[in-house]
């Protein structure tokens, strides 16, 4: 499945109190992510995206994304199982004298369902071991 998300984040917003948005996603794994920064933003503003309370692009934390006229990407999987299926966009652009709207990108691949069976081999192999049995 692909998403896409138009947020606007609105000019001189402080880092202190940043613009935020829910992205409402479904289960299953994002293998693909990007933020679409447009022409005129000029690095000032700067994208945070969160799962639940931490967060995950960019890697690494306390980081922040911020570009002129450029799309940012990863494919670094990353698995939404359980709910809430969403995800938290920070955004903040204190230099600003303009609004900028940003384009967040998520293609969800579907979770693999395990069926009954595989479900009933995995529960049989727990008793297994519990009973000693290898």
């Amino acid at each position: 499945m692909e998403y896409e998300f138009a947020l606007t984040v609105p000019a001189a917003t402080a880092a202190a109190t940043p613009f935020t948005s829910e992205l409402k996603l479904a289960r299953g794994i994002i293998r693909k992510a990007t933020v679409h920064f447009p022409a005129g933003s000029q690095y000032l503003v700067h994208v945070q995206v969160y799962s639940q309370s931490h967060q995950i692009y960019p890697l690494e934390e306390d980081r922040d994304l911020a570009y002129e006229d450029y799309t940012w990407e990863t494919t670094v999987p990353y698995p939404l199982a359980t709910e809430p299926y969403r995800l938290k966009v920070k955004a903040w652009s204190p230099s600003c004298d303009y609004a900028h709207v940003i384009r967040v990108g998520i293609h969800l691949e579907p979770e693999a369902v395990p069926s009954a069976l595989d479900r009933l081999i995995e529960l049989l192999t727990k008793f297994l071991r519990l009973l000693g049995a290898r």
